[in-house]
């Protein structure tokens, strides 16, 4: 095998390499919504979503949160 063709076939494996690696990484970056499995309290979020109850409950199902 002669050096340049070593060399272009590594540069090809590592080229597919990194856009399988990157899409992987893309596809974990969406969690699926609803994640948490643990109730907040109002007052948690004021400093986040404000003093109103329905905007800090507007947060926390932003975040996640389901109970």
């Amino acid at each position: 095998m002669q050096r340049r063709e070593f060399l272009s076939r590594a540069a090809l494996a590592g080229g597919a390499f990194s856009l399988l690696a990157s899409s992987a990484v893309h596809a974990e970056e969406s969690p699926a919504p609803f994640s948490m499995k643990f109730a907040p309290h109002f007052g948690m979020f004021k400093h986040l979503a404000g003093e109103d109850l329905v905007d800090q409950l507007k947060f926390a199902v932003d975040q996640g949160f389901t109970a």
